[in-house]
């Protein structure tokens, strides 16, 4: 006689041989690297693998797994923060620089390709070792607080294709001597300047603002 429960038994066993299964398929562990495979099931978000990452981050454009190959198309939230990183290479398939994802890391140059479009909130906060950053014509978002306390930047320029510089952007980057924001309608959070107290050279679209407007931007 067949038991009442038996084809019901299987179906929930199936269920929950599967599910740790598919989880599993979902990282993929490269060296210092873990690379967690999207929702569209053909690109991968990139973090650390492990505690501390040091050096050189060189990030791949894709990774192969089980014979399917997967593009690298974010850098995810808190991807590297923490880390002994001193450089990092991005590649050409970036979109998102994550929440986070360098924050307090020991970064002293990073190469952003004409990918990336956003760079989080706090992505690259606190990163005190970081001398400059070239922001490419793709990006169209800054994040809050996404450059808070570079105490060691001189000078950036926000490309035309920036629309939107969340609040505190600068905050704290009182190495900031020059700043020139290309687009003259661009949205600007509240105390984005604060703390930025050697900057002397501002300028937004082709308006040069004054010394005067300076003062009581970075108060």
């Amino acid at each position: 006689m067949k038991h009442p429960f038996s084809k019901k038994f299987f179906i929930v066993l199936m269920i929950a041989v599967a599910v740790p299964a598919l989880s599993m398929s979902q990282e993929i562990v490269k060296g210092d690297l873990r690379f967690v495979v999207n929702d569209d099931g053909n690109s991968v978000t990139v973090y650390k693998s492990k505690a501390n990452v040091k050096g050189e981050l060189v990030i791949p454009e894709s990774v192969i797994h089980e014979g399917n190959e997967y593009t690298v198309t974010a850098i995810g939230e808190e991807a590297f923060d923490f880390c002994d990183i001193t450089s990092a290479v991005i590649p050409g398939t970036v979109t998102e620089i994550g929440p986070r994802a360098f924050l307090l890391s020991a970064l002293t140059s990073v190469s952003i390709p004409n990918s990336v479009t956003i760079i989080d909130s706090q992505a690259f906060s606190q990163c005190c070792n970081l001398t400059s950053i070239t922001l490419p014509a793709s990006v169209s978002t800054i994040g809050a607080l996404a450059l808070e306390c570079c105490e060691n930047l001189k000078s950036l320029t926000f490309p035309e294709s920036v629309n939107d510089i969340g609040a505190g952007a600068l905050y704290g980057c009182y190495g900031l001597t020059s700043v020139a924001i290309k687009n003259p309608d661009i949205t600007m959070g509240s105390g984005i300047f604060v703390g930025c107290e050697r900057l002397t050279s501002l300028t937004i679209g082709n308006k040069v603002i004054s010394k005067k407007e300076l003062r009581s931007l970075i108060r």
